[in-house]
């Protein structure tokens, strides 16, 4: 996924600096991130892509959790209506090849 220059806009107001935004935008690629939905009802989880996430979510705390996952491996962001939770992950980012 390539940011726009509003996701930019949004990161660099939360203090993310350009570096960091590179960074998050490397973690946002296709082959690096993996998105998990689990429905928090029945426990179910699927994987999902990132136009879902971003349904589910928000985009804005879309990018909080990828932002966090782009530093962190890892991250989870639940839907405003608590019945969803996606977990970002990014440990490709991390591992040397």
């Amino acid at each position: 996924m390539k940011l726009t220059i509003q996701d930019k806009k949004i990161l660099a107001s939360w203090g993310e600096r350009p570096d960091d935004i590179a960074q998050i935008e490397r973690a946002s690629k296709s082959n690096i991130l993996e998105l998990k939905l689990e429905d928090l009802e029945t426990g179910k989880k699927r994987k999902i892509g990132q136009k879902e996430a971003i349904r589910i979510l928000g985009r804005e705390t879309f990018l909080s959790g990828l932002s966090r996952a782009a530093f962190h491996w890892s991250s989870s962001r639940e839907s405003e209506d608590d019945k969803f939770s996606v977990s970002f992950y990014c440990g490709k980012l991390f591992k040397e090849e």
